[in-house]
């Protein structure tokens, strides 16, 4: 429901991870804060982004044989809920788990 694009990499690091290399090799897990004021598509378009501020989880999904797919999904932003014109701000997503929900595994304790 959030842009991702607007997510931008923090100097923070999780504990326990090496920093991105200078070869630009890309890491699972990153810490970034989100700028994107508002949110620019989807159901929510144009609504105030509830996650703007804040520091996000991401969890990069790297393709190896096309880097230009790369990209990375907030783990636990703060998103929307219900109709667009009645939206309730919840302090989670849907996908508030490592291994991710598309995964049919079970989470992480």
């Amino acid at each position: 429901m959030m842009n991702t694009r607007n997510l931008v990499l923090a100097s923070l690091i999780l504990a326990g991870l090496s920093t991105v290399t200078s070869h630009a090799e890309i890491r699972t897990l990153y810490v970034g804060k989100d700028t994107g004021e508002m949110i620019t598509r989807g159901v929510y378009n144009g609504l105030e982004n509830p996650n703007f501020g804040r520091l996000t989880l991401l969890y990069a999904h790297a393709n190896k044989d096309n880097v230009f797919r790369n990209h990375y999904h907030p783990i636990g932003a703060w998103s929307y809920e219900g109709a667009a014109d009645d939206a309730t701000v919840v302090p989670t997503n849907s996908n508030n788990q490592i291994p991710e929900t598309y995964t049919g595994q079970p989470p992480l304790t």
